[in-house]
């Protein structure tokens, strides 16, 4: 049976958090842990920057449902006043 690959965010954090915890002084392929994470903060800074405008367009939307239903009850409270005033 295949094994579902994690994805990189978990193994970045759980890579990273184990080599901290249990040998913090030891380098591998000659990055330390500080070297480690500094080369997976553009990686990290990008994925933080998109759950903020992933954010950012739930409220815009939410916002924007909100306006779409206080337009469609005063659509449907002034529509029958205006028949009747160009008639």
């Amino acid at each position: 049976m295949l094994k579902l690959q994690k994805d990189l965010f978990t193994r970045v954090t759980e890579v990273s958090s184990a080599w901290g915890r249990m040998r913090p002084e030891k380098q591998f392929y000659g990055l330390s842990v500080d070297g480690f994470l500094a080369a997976a903060k553009p990686f990290l800074d990008a994925r933080a920057e998109i759950a903020q405008l992933e954010e950012e367009l739930a409220h815009a939307a939410s916002k924007r449902d909100a306006a779409a239903r206080i337009r469609a009850s005063w659509t449907a409270v002034s529509t029958p006043s205006l028949c009747l005033i160009i008639d």
